[in-house]
């Protein structure tokens, strides 16, 4: 990817809009019209990813949070497309924070 002169990637701030604009769509409220399985499965993918955001920007602790309320969804969830990806994720995280212990 192309750095721009701050050091950061062009595409970030578009990034960060759709995560926001997932994350609004993804909230549970009166009007929510999907069905509320497919919403948390949604939510919790959004929250990883907001994980992986905040981590590629080092970010870490947001990044930490974020995928800590992912796992906490999809714990949930009687079934998970990648069950894996979140602990991953989490894993690389709490390498960063050098919390090793909490990362096996």
């Amino acid at each position: 990817a192309v750095m721009d002169p701050n050091g950061s990637c062009p595409f970030s701030s578009r990034a960060f809009n759709l995560l926001q604009r997932a994350e609004l769509l993804t909230r549970t409220t009166p009007t929510t019209v999907i069905d509320e399985k497919v919403r948390t499965e949604l939510r919790a993918a959004t929250l990883n990813n907001f994980g992986c955001y905040h981590k590629a920007r080092n970010k870490l602790l947001p990044s930490l949070q974020s995928l800590e309320a992912a796992l906490r969804l999809e714990l949930t969830l009687e079934s998970v497309d990648h069950p894996a990806a979140t602990h991953l994720n989490m894993c690389a995280v709490l390498d960063l924070l050098g919390r090793h212990g909490p990362a096996l």
